[in-house]
């Protein structure tokens, strides 16, 4: 279903495939507020199916609040990378984001050759 969260390049990444439907999440998160969200739109398939930027923005920054809100951490999305036709299921990618940061914190990301990255090395280019 939900897959390790993991690092690449600069974004902490997670997905959610219960079966036909999909949703991937990147985020670069830092640590100040950043003057503006970079939106990354990753390939699109042949589908109907495009995101609203504006709902999926919304649903990423109530995912990370939520989690700094339990967790005391202060993580502010820099950027949000996505597929444009994955599932228009906003819940799962406030879901997603709650768990990025989660592991962020804990320390539970993978990075490209399976190591953990914990908060302290976490520190992508702004």
């Amino acid at each position: 279903m939900t897959n390790n969260i993991y690092r690449k390049g600069d974004l902490l990444c997670c997905s959610h495939i219960p079966g036909p439907s999909h949703n991937w999440l990147g985020l670069r998160l830092q640590e100040d507020q950043p003057s503006e969200i970079i939106l990354t739109q990753m390939s699109i398939r042949s589908c109907e199916t495009v995101l609203d930027e504006e709902k999926l923005c919304a649903a990423v920054d109530r995912g990370v609040i939520t989690e700094n809100a339990n967790s005391g951490s202060k993580w502010f999305v820099a950027e949000i990378a996505y597929v444009a036709d994955d599932s228009p299921r906003y819940s799962v990618y406030e879901m997603l984001a709650v768990r990025i940061v989660s592991a962020l914190n804990s320390g539970h990301i993978s990075n490209s050759v399976g190591n953990q990255v914990t908060k302290e090395l976490y520190h992508p280019e702004a």
